[in-house]
């Protein structure tokens, strides 16, 4: 299973890359890629993120499920 990290990496976007076109901090965005929080974003965001990351809603939530259970282990 992919993790929101191998999402963004697929996408080929640094870290850096990808929060400045999410229009998330950095911070945000690496909390969101160790589990330390989830994705939370207006419904344009999520919309948004999908094409930057060029997956599905179904890919990107179950890579959030994969991301944080494998914080929680």
């Amino acid at each position: 299973m992919a993790t929101l990290r191998d999402l963004r990496e697929k996408a080929g976007l640094k870290p850096e890359e990808a929060a400045y076109k999410l229009g998330v901090a950095l911070s945000t965005l690496r909390n969101w890629e160790v589990g330390r929080s989830r994705p939370t974003m207006h419904p344009e965001q999520f919309i948004k993120t999908l094409e930057i990351y060029q997956c599905s809603l179904e890919t990107f939530a179950r890579a959030t499920e994969e991301t944080y259970k494998g914080d929680r282990k």
